[in-house]
């Protein structure tokens, strides 16, 4: 799960936990993930949920040893 901590640099309180995140056109956003739960181990995956957008480099892996 993720939790948002900023948007285009301005800081965002109190929001809740989430399985995506919506990035403002042509911004960004700052993400917060709690990988801490000792069973999250192995390969995972973040990415754009669109396809044009993965193709294009919004996809990647990260590995939790």
């Amino acid at each position: 799960m993720t939790k948002t901590d900023a948007e285009n640099d301005n800081r965002v309180a109190d929001r809740p936990w989430l399985h995506t995140v919506n990035v403002p056109y042509a911004g960004f956003v700052d993400v917060i993930m709690d990988f801490t739960d000792p069973v999250i181990e192995g390969m995972f995956v973040f990415h754009c949920h669109l396809l044009n957008h993965q193709d294009n480099g919004m996809m990647a892996k990260i590995l939790f040893q």
